[in-house]
């Protein structure tokens, strides 16, 4: 921990993670599920002032860890190309913060749609099936990274209960709209560039998004993931249909 806790990946050696699905990762999960369940339980018995201010406090969490982040890369010296806020989970340091502090009820409404059926579910996946398990996990980074995605969950849940809403199928087109519009000039900047935000040129080994580039090739590669993202969405709209039609609720 050490000698490696500040290492990035380049400057890390050989056999310095830990398996993914692993003893410790499963436990990690079970330890992050653990804590988001209690603080929605303190959520709901706290005041509506209390709620917002917590709302505001986790959504100007990911903009600032992500300066720290990016501070520490530069002052390192290890900042690159790869590190930029372009990737897909990177996307709530706006959107997060709009929400907590905007008061139009409609854009609101709209954004926490995106949020509850896209970007929470690509946070519990991405969880699920961690990019990063090459850093040991008392490292920086694997925590940055954890507490990062822990907190996309957390406040999608959390927002979902202070302004009780209800995401409807008819809204679907909502996520596919924000993913086109936001993900083209995503693909046009990795191919310039040479990158991999979004993972729109390639997959990311070990992962169920490998299982979509292999067997159809590269070109497919991207309409398959389009397809794969909205059926994500219709599953989450369909969740939400049945916990909220189901006796006893509104």
């Amino acid at each position: 921990m050490g000698d490696h806790f500040w290492s990035v990946e380049p400057h890390l050696p050989e056999g310095s993670g830990y398996e993914m699905l692993g003893a410790g990762h499963l436990t990690l999960l079970l330890i992050l599920f653990s804590v988001i369940v209690l603080m929605v339980i303190l959520f709901r018995r706290s005041s509506e002032e209390t709620r917002s201010q917590i709302l505001k406090t986790v959504s100007v969490m990911l903009p600032a860890l992500e300066v720290f982040k990016i501070a520490f890369l530069i002052v390192s010296g290890n900042m690159g190309m790869g590190y930029l806020p372009l990737h897909f989970c990177s996307v709530p340091i706006i959107l997060y913060p709009v929400i907590a502090f905007s008061d139009n009820r409609h854009l609101r409404e709209i954004l926490m749609e995106i949020s509850l059926c896209t970007f929470l579910p690509a946070a519990v996946l991405t969880l699920i099936f961690p990019d990063w398990t090459m850093y040991p996990m008392l490292s920086f980074m694997n925590i940055y990274a954890y507490l990062w995605h822990t907190l996309l969950v957390m406040f999608p849940v959390l927002g979902m209960i202070h302004w009780q809403i209800r995401p409807r199928i008819r809204h679907f087109w909502w996520n596919t709209a924000f993913l086109l519009a936001a993900g083209i000039p995503v693909y046009i900047f990795d191919k310039v560039f040479s990158c991999n935000y979004w993972f729109l040129l390639r997959p990311v080994r070990g992962t169920p998004l490998q299982i979509l580039a292999e067997p159809f090739g590269g070109r497919a590669y991207i309409p398959l993931l389009l397809i794969t993202a909205s059926l994500v969405n219709l599953i989450c709209y369909g969740i939400f249909a049945i916990v909220f039609c189901s006796p006893g609720k509104k």
